[in-house]
């Protein structure tokens, strides 16, 4: 046994009480599986190889749960079931039966019970499950890989990813049904149908929730390549045209806001011993840290229906599980997939026995919705009570799709049942093939509580009697140029050493608060997060910056923290915390309000929230947090301070990472084009070949571009690199490092010779702008507008000439000016 020696923390929603159950000191738990081999204890599997069996855990008080390790040295327990005595455990490449002969509660031997898919090196080939329906059938699913052109772009380069799979109770696996992208998620509704989540991404436009259909194609074209169809004419589908299959339409879209990386769903079969939801679904949700809840129909056969936001900052959950008691255990995993702190544990949610006033379902009809709450309503809302949104999504290969052709929509009249607990809504032009989004504001019940949950988000994938309309639109995509561009001109300035470039005495630490002390940051070092509380001086970029332009970043606070964001002309945008509620404003160098934001999407201390601003013309065009916009169109003052990247801790601590800016400027062109085709001698395993935009340079070689470089000059070039591409451009005795793709290759702007950045400014794959300036005595690099790096240079003579190591770089508009 493992002694315990951390208290359990018990957080109250409402009447839905949230327990931590303390892990073992010093062990992380990144729960991927929940099981339950008897009514007392609660078993585990984790992303990190292990299987803990919890005693204690469903105690009234779990702050003596003790754990045992069942197993070690697994790859990623992303499943766990139970079978008489044995525990079944889904790694990444083969599902599991653990047992243990001599019953010590550690299992003695680990049986494969199935392996019947493929597995490449790829990192974000994780395999979820395990549901079992009645017959004893487990079903897994399986995550595409994440490759070019970008981290997040979905490819099934082995059998059978982007799939759901059947495994038999003898180990045979039928593969049930594909289409899907990052399907985390697998359960039962109370029908006994098989149910899957979703992950946002390419061919997903939001998170979605599917009524499984066997054989049926759900979204995602990159798994379609393991059909019978496609492995006959032996065709690939295409990766950025919408393919001509027959998709099944999500049940449910959660919006991105609710849910950015869905986890399991589980049916509420307590008979009431978890409030009164039973039959409705419950599901994990990773980034938000919140528990969502879900309630199915079925319009003329077509399975859609409402989501609400149900149990807040619980942490990443990623696995959820109904105990026997009627608790629900929730599984935290966080590592490398972004989600709310913690990031790691087992936690518990029991209801106190006190029914709030919801929504309980939300029933569609032809003109509108029937909701029905969960004690009678005090009086009837009136239709300017309820606010109506309703738009849909693009289906293509773009990561994700933001909310389209939103439109808001008029409640014409609404009426309340003789009971008062049905309120009818009637909307003129609903329509199919949107998802309904309603809020209702000042509803109480006849005891005056008032509605716990004021927001729904509705799925109309068919109207009664009317035809079935996909919510994810088919289009015509952007071509990757064209989205490519969409990321030019960004350049990273804390990415590698995030201190080179930047004045001030802020630390680089872990990025989590003190658990002793919230107001703070843990002492330990790191390279997560650039922390301010022993920090004196603003953190300043060293370099002067654009007036115009573009910034983005992720900004944490702690308790009752805030931050000073400098504007141009000495204003500020102030961020702050006040006990998890937050604040966003924009004051002067006198410290006057100018403006205050009226809405709050702040999540809370501890957690990273995306922070973007749009300056132009001595205005705050835009501020968005989380992709929500709150301010915009505010003027600027005129004068004081101008270099405006800058940092200042406002009261209490708070931290910054990956700051990233792009200026607006035009870049000159003028002076010689070193592209014309005549004068490019390429030498050793270097090939290139000239296009529409330009060179594209590839291999190994060196190719001469002009034969001798001016004195003092400029030279200007626009470009972009792959991965593992090293290539640098020669002016006379100048080298400058121009692609920096591969480990341990100086970044990109250095000036060789020099001292080397070691922050890699431009990230692969985006077209990016650079400037070299030489005079007799120096030598300026710039990137995207920046100068990044400087040096003194000894005059000299030579050619000008580009060498590459490996990879390839496209170059556009490389042009050479004499500044003599």
């Amino acid at each position: 046994m493992i002694c315990l020696t951390l208290l359990s923390a018990v957080f109250v929603a409402d009447a839905w009480e949230v327990q931590a159950i303390p892990v073992p000191e010093g062990e992380v738990v990144e729960v991927g599986g929940i099981a339950f081999p008897d009514a007392e204890t609660v078993a585990v599997s984790t992303r990190r190889g292990r299987v803990w069996l919890i005693d204690g855990a469903l105690d009234d008080d779990p702050s003596n749960a003790q754990w045992v390790m069942h197993a070690d040295g697994l790859y990623e327990g992303m499943g766990l079931d139970v079978d008489g005595d044995d525990l079944v455990v889904l790694q990444r490449g083969e599902l599991s039966r653990l047992r243990d002969v001599d019953g010590d509660r550690i299992a003695d031997a680990v049986d494969v019970m199935a392996d019947d898919w493929g597995l490449s090196p790829n990192y974000h080939e994780f395999a979820f499950g395990l549901p079992r329906d009645e017959e004893g059938h487990r079903f897994i699913s399986l995550n595409l890989g994440f490759m070019s052109p970008d981290w997040w772009y979905g490819q099934s380069v082995e059998p059978y990813r982007g799939w759901i799979l059947r495994v038999s109770p003898d180990g045979e696996v039928v593969p049930w049904a594909h289409g899907f992208r990052s399907p985390c998620g697998l359960g039962f509704d109370a029908q006994g149908r098989l149910l899957a989540t979703d992950n946002q991404g390419d061919w997903m436009p939001s998170s979605p929730i599917f009524v499984v259909q066997q054989g049926g194609f759900h979204g995602h074209p990159s798994s379609l390549r393991w059909t019978s169809e496609y492995l006959e004419s032996e065709r690939l589908p295409h990766h950025l045209e919408p393919v001509a299959e027959e998709r099944v339409p999500a049940a449910i879209w959660i919006p991105y806001d609710w849910s950015r990386s869905t986890g399991n769903v589980v049916t509420d079969a307590t008979g009431g011993r978890f409030g009164p939801f039973d039959g409705q679904l419950f599901v994990a949700e990773l980034t938000t840290g919140r528990v969502l809840r879900a309630d199915l129909e079925e319009i003329d056969g077509v399975s859609q229906g409402a989501v609400w936001p149900f149990v807040d900052r619980v942490g990443s959950v990623a696995r959820i599980a109904f105990a026997e008691d009627g608790s629900l255990l929730c599984g935290l995993t966080n590592r490398g997939w972004g989600g709310l702190a913690p990031g790691h544990g087992v936690k518990r949610i029991v209801w106190n026995g006190q029914t709030p006033l919801e929504m309980k379902h939300v029933r569609l009809h032809q003109t509108g919705f029937d909701i029905e709450f969960t004690h009678p309503l005090s009086e009837r809302p009136t239709p300017e009570q309820i606010e109506v949104d309703t738009y849909d999504y693009n289906w293509w290969w773009k990561y994700g799709s933001p909310e389209q052709r939103r439109q808001t929509l008029d409640v014409q009249e609404t009426a309340l049942s003789e009971d008062g607990r049905i309120l009818r809504v009637d909307i003129p032009n609903l329509t199919s093939g949107r998802v309904a989004r309603l809020h209702l504001h000042d509803v109480h019940d006849r005891e005056g509580r008032p509605l716990r949950t004021e927001e729904v988000a509705y799925t109309i994938n068919r109207m009664p009697g009317g035809p079935t309309r996909h919510v994810a639109r088919r289009v015509s995509a952007p071509p990757l140029e064209e989205v490519l561009e969409d990321e030019s001109g960004w350049t990273r300035l804390t990415w590698g050493e995030p201190t080179q470039l930047w004045e001030g005495d802020w630390r680089l630490a872990k990025d989590k608060l003190d658990p002793n002390d919230p107001t703070r940051f843990t002492s330990e070092t790191g390279a997560e997060a650039l922390v301010n509380d022993q920090a004196t001086a603003p953190y300043v970029f060293a370099s002067p910056v654009p007036g115009d332009g573009e910034v983005k970043l992720p900004v944490m606070l702690a308790q009752n923290g805030s931050i000073r964001i400098g504007l141009p002309g000495g204003d500020w945008l102030v961020l702050s915390d006040h006990d998890g509620s937050g604040s966003v404003r924009v004051m002067n160098s006198a410290g006057d309000t100018l403006v205050k934001a009226d809405q709050d999407v702040w999540r809370g201390p501890g957690q990273w929230h995306w922070v973007y601003l749009r300056v132009e013309g001595h205005q705050l065009q835009q501020v968005m947090i989380d992709d929500q916009q709150i301010l915009g169109g505010v003027e600027l003052s005129h004068g004081g301070d101008t270099q405006w990247l800058r940092f200042e801790r406002g009261v209490g601590a708070s931290a910054i990472a990956d700051v990233r800016i792009r200026p607006w400027y035009d870049m000159e062109r003028s002076g010689r084009s070193l592209l014309e085709k005549s004068t490019a001698v390429l030498t050793g395993r270097l090939g290139g070949a000239m296009g529409s935009e330009g060179w594209r340079f590839d291999g190994q070689g060196v190719t001469k571009l002009q034969e001798a470089a001016p004195r003092n000059f400029k030279l200007s070039a626009i470009a972009r690199f792959r991965e593992d591409t090293s290539a640098s451009i020669r002016i006379g005795d100048v080298r400058v490092e121009i692609a920096e793709g591969r480990d341990g290759a100086p970044s990109t702007g250095s000036i060789h010779g020099a001292e080397p950045l070691d922050v890699h400014l431009i990230p692969a794959g985006a077209w990016y702008q650079v400037e070299v300036e030489g005079t007799d005595t120096s030598v300026q690099v710039k990137l995207n507008g920046l100068v990044v790096c400087e040096a003194s240079r000894i005059p000299a003579t030579g050619p000008i000439a580009m060498s590459l190591d490996g990879g390839w770089i496209d170059i556009e508009a490389l042009s050479i000016q004499s500044m003599d």
